[in-house]
């Protein structure tokens, strides 16, 4: 019969030793809750504006007092979804590049590994996460680190005829070099700085943790103390935010600051006010100690040390009035299908209230002369009209247009790229911005994977990877397409003076249905031209038409010849000249100027060397 599981795993874990904190823990402990309220402090107007912004994120209704109807638009929603579909769908590029040829095979190799370590760990969910944070609240934290995770964790190895278990305890070591985003309402800056991260020395990390999670890192050998840590049970204020989930949670929790010194070369962690680690700072950037953040924003701001501006700031005073106006219109809704009724002198209906319901109510007195019903008055076309206004406003100060983004099933090819290419001047700065953030990302991000990714395994192994379409040469590389080699990333193969350089390509082609709309139009613009051109031939007259065709053809974006020279493209104007001249042949009725019925008239673009699948 198998064992019983020991009573020890379900009694209450929360009994832990007295801890007696040291003379020289307390100074610690002092001096950064010194420098903790001064960053809390500096931030109290921005921490007020988030609330709003989570306010409006959630779409939480107002409350009246009266029967007022309430409306909150879920606008910012809408606004975010709709940058983060713009914004992930162009791609980020991260070139590594030696400052020198010296290093051209260890930068191509260090960009294999970046790439390896986005597959392997998915980093693609936190560019996401991240795009959605960073249009929130404005800006967006994202830590690059490198932890060591141990876990304790029993392997069953055999089952035998009575069906007792024998199991092996393992303890798996795992090197995690992390790429994570941070909530921004936890992130602390540096209240003194200036250029955000550029001259900050100073941050702070505020998390909360669930107990039992907290447990896991007693077998992590670069923390201490995790037997004296008591956890309490949870409370709102640990967190600088309140939502709903927040307030109804419960549970043991344990909150957790992390506080680093750039100056001082310090990395400190407290639980609950007992430091669990402490050591210098592990991140660089070009060899050189560095706070490992990056601070991303949306759009910049002189007036806050931060910095920043987000799409809830730019809508909250729209979303205010809308909110208003949809009220507005709801009020007017309710009392049209709920009409007022006016009573005269003494009427009553013996004490009951009135009501709608069909039910039939019996009375004295006279129906028209004490019973009146009150209409309401329709709705102003200027609220109508305003609304309107409303999302033309709110096109120019976000740089979105939700009207267009709907579409015109009416309008223009150039109509809607002209609507596109506007949209996109907003959203380009924006995505500047995140490059120039990307840029310190990705040298904090790589510095980590360059000093702990080559790391021999127990086996006494480095990692490999496959190397496709690329030959292996001693521990470079050289492009040979259809090639694969395994690669072994040892300390030298990504060594040197090398650097990111990150760039969206912002010069975005045109969507598939604008492309089709833009063919079809020169299709349907350019056979008068061609009609034109047959007819002249009938007519043994030479008109000068094809330049005409290809500038219609490039002003749509399209080439009409396509990308062939010399000889070829001589010989497809021949063909073309020689097919709608055989399509003329049979309607050719002397040399002289006849037009021809509009039945018997051959298609021109139907011959057009030109993809038109719609």
């Amino acid at each position: 019969m198998a064992k019983k599981l020991p009573v020890s795993l379900y009694e209450d874990q929360t009994k832990r030793p007295q801890y007696s904190r040291t003379n020289e823990e307390t100074i610690k402990l002092s001096k950064i809750e010194k420098d903790f309220m001064e960053m809390i402090n500096a931030r109290q107007s921005i921490d007020r504006d988030r609330d709003l912004y989570q306010q409006m994120i959630e779409a939480i209704p107002r409350n009246y007092q009266d029967d007022r109807s309430t409306s909150t638009v879920p606008l910012a929603s809408a606004f975010i979804e709709l940058f983060v579909a713009e914004a992930i769908k162009i791609p980020t590029e991260f070139n590594f590049k030696g400052e020198t040829s010296k290093y051209k095979q260890q930068a191509k190799i260090r960009e294999l590994v970046r790439k390896y370590d986005r597959r392997k760990n998915n980093r693609k969910e936190e560019v996401i996460d991240n795009e959605y944070t960073t249009a929130w609240f404005w800006h967006s934290v994202i830590r690059t680190w490198f932890e060591v995770e141990t876990v304790v964790q029993h392997e069953l190895m055999e089952v035998d005829e009575d069906g007792n278990m024998t199991w092996d305890k393992q303890e798996l070591s795992e090197d995690k070099i992390i790429l994570e985003n941070i909530d921004p309402r936890c992130f602390y800056l540096d209240n003194n700085a200036v250029r955000w991260m550029k001259d900050a020395n100073k941050c702070m990390v505020r998390k909360r943790v669930g107990y039992e999670e907290f447990l896991n890192l007693e077998n992590n050998k670069l923390y201490k103390n995790i037997e004296y840590v008591v956890p309490k049970n949870y409370d709102s204020k640990w967190m600088p935010y309140s939502t709903t989930e927040e307030i109804t949670r419960q549970g043991k929790f344990v909150e957790i600051r992390e506080y680093r010194n750039l100056k001082q070369d310090i990395y400190l962690v407290r639980a609950n006010w007992i430091i669990i680690r402490e050591h210098h700072i592990m991140s660089t950037i070009n060899g050189r100690k560095a706070l490992p953040f990056t601070l991303r924003v949306l759009g910049k701001k002189n007036s806050s040390y931060y910095g920043g501006r987000g799409l809830c700031e730019m809508l909250i005073r729209f979303n205010s009035e809308l909110n208003d106006l949809r009220e507005m219109l709801m009020d007017w809704i309710r009392r049209s299908n709920n009409p007022t009724i006016a009573i005269g002198n003494w009427l009553t209906f013996n004490g009951r209230k009135f009501s709608f319901d069909n039910e039939i109510l019996e009375f004295d007195w006279d129906l028209n002369g004490w019973f009146q019903q009150l209409t309401g008055v329709p709705p102003n076309n200027a609220i109508f009209e305003y609304m309107n206004k409303l999302f033309e406003q709110m096109a120019i100060f976000v740089g979105i247009d939700i009207k267009n983004i709907l579409g015109n099933p009416q309008q223009t090819a150039y109509q809607t790229n002209v609507q596109v290419e506007a949209s996109q001047k907003r959203i380009n700065v924006r995505l500047t911005n995140r490059d120039l953030a990307f840029e310190r990302m990705a040298n904090l991000h790589m510095e980590n994977l360059v000093k702990f990714f080559p790391r021999k395994t127990a086996e006494w192994l480095y990692p490999e990877l496959e190397i496709e379409d690329y030959d292996v040469i001693e521990w470079g590389i050289r492009y040979n397409k259809g090639s694969s080699w395994l690669l072994y990333i040892t300390p030298e193969t990504v060594a040197g003076d090398i650097y990111v350089d990150v760039f969206t390509n912002i010069s975005r082609p045109p969507s598939d249905i604008a492309d089709r709309q833009s063919k079809l139009e020169f299709v349907q613009t350019a056979s008068p031209l061609l009609q034109l051109a047959m007819q002249a031939q009938q007519s043994w007259m030479e008109l000068p038409l094809e330049k005409r065709i290809n500038e219609l053809a490039e002003s749509y974006g399209l080439t009409m010849w396509g990308d062939k020279q010399g000889e070829d493209m001589n010989k497809m104007k021949a063909d073309f000249k020689q097919k709608l001249m055989g399509m003329m042949s049979n309607s050719l009725q002397a040399p002289q100027w006849t037009p021809q019925p509009q039945e018997q008239q051959p298609q021109a673009p139907s011959m057009l060397p030109l993809n038109t699948d719609m």
